[in-house]
């Protein structure tokens, strides 16, 4: 028993520094919104690159002037049901601009491979995807609507300008 309590600490710990670190002191280090279905945290936005490779298949911004914004989305089905969440409706925004995912990558952490638009999550599952977006390269998204958990502002301290 003891055991498990000390491990437990120092899981703990390290949780509180980890968070600690990611806040640096400046701002938000991440976007989470809930309701009683849905929990959704996006983690990052990387600006770039400005391709994605499927198989041998390049593919890059729809217009000219355009680049890739990668959002790093983690969604937990908060139920005891089986519950579709539709990629679509998670929008990035910036004044008149607002543009759905082009693509949506399922993600182990490693490895990355496309998933539909429209998915079932399993009851009370929590899945990671990444979320690609064709959006205007002159500008940075304000605001992301994210499905049916509504708006929020995007921190400038979750952007990272990808080199």
């Amino acid at each position: 028993m003891r055991f498990l309590v000390n491990k437990s600490r120092i899981a703990l710990a390290f949780i509180s520094v980890f968070i600690l670190a990611q806040c640096g002191g400046e701002g938000a280090w991440q976007i989470l919104q809930q309701d009683p279905t849905w929990m959704a945290q996006i983690t990052r936005m990387n600006l770039g690159p400005n391709e994605y490779f499927e198989g041998q298949y390049r593919y890059g911004p729809e217009k000219d002037g355009d680049r890739f914004i990668w959002v790093h989305l983690n969604l937990n089905n908060r139920t005891g049901s089986v519950i579709a969440w539709d990629h679509t409706k998670v929008l990035l925004k910036q004044g008149q601009t607002s543009q759905d995912p082009f693509r949506i990558l399922k993600t182990d952490g490693m490895n990355q491979s496309p998933v539909k638009e429209k998915e079932s999550i399993p009851a009370g599952a929590s899945v990671q995807r990444i979320l690609i977006y064709s959006f205007p390269g002159d500008v940075k998204p304000d605001l992301i609507e994210i499905g049916p958990l509504g708006q929020a502002s995007v921190p400038e301290s979750i952007l990272f300008e990808y080199r």
